[in-house]
């Protein structure tokens, strides 16, 4: 189809948790909402259903893995056979709110030095060598800023990374204020926090 020369399917995250909605990640060079078409896997009697359509949205239901279908709409209706489809499997955990969150990120930063910071639940690895992979599949899409400082210094700054999901850099400032740094990260309503402590650079 012309559409496929031009353009990708959007992708699926390969982590989501109970509740979640399974919406695609698109961009520029992606198909968008309404050029694709989710499609959940058939459901026989006494299997699980892990997800159901909600108020037109995908939603995830129960733990567990499933293959979701992502179809072009403008398919031959009368032969799906030819429908351009593209399978993802999923991963669906308990629902994250019963699972303990914290801040992953170093307790000290060094003046003037950066550092990645991200909502991750409890049991996960520590995943310094983040790719943008990882970070769309595990780390959770909590808004992270700084909630109290004791450093005397608004050079100090946390905004979202440019390259990888859902992760926030620190910018430890460059006057020579030292002190400590409470960070607040929101998700689902919550608040968690970390305290980070601003060192000198020797």
């Amino acid at each position: 189809m012309a559409d496929t020369d031009k353009l990708k399917f959007p992708t699926l995250n390969q982590v989501y948790n109970v509740g979640d909605e399974i919406i695609p990640n698109f961009t520029d060079e992606t198909l968008n909402e309404w050029e694709i078409a989710l499609v959940p896997p058939e459901v026989k009697e006494g299997e699980t259903k892990y997800v159901d359509f909600n108020n037109g949205r995908l939603k995830a239901l129960a733990p567990g893995k499933v293959t979701i279908k992502m179809r072009l709409k403008n398919f031959n209706v009368d032969d799906p056979r030819k429908a351009v489809t593209k399978e993802f499997e999923i991963t669906i955990n308990e629902n994250a709110d019963e699972i303990p969150l914290y801040i992953q990120g170093p307790n000290k930063v060094k003046l003037d030095r950066y550092a990645n910071y991200y909502l991750i639940a409890e049991g996960e690895e520590n995943l310094d060598d983040l790719t943008e992979e990882m970070a769309r599949a595990r780390v959770l899409d909590g808004v992270i800023s700084i909630k109290e400082s004791t450093t005397g210094s608004k050079k100090d700054s946390i905004q979202k990374s440019n390259e990888l999901s859902n992760v926030y850099v620190f910018h430890a400032n460059a006057e020579n204020k030292l002190g400590k740094i409470v960070l607040t990260a929101t998700y689902n309503n919550k608040e968690y926090t970390k305290t980070i402590e601003i060192i000198p650079l020797w």
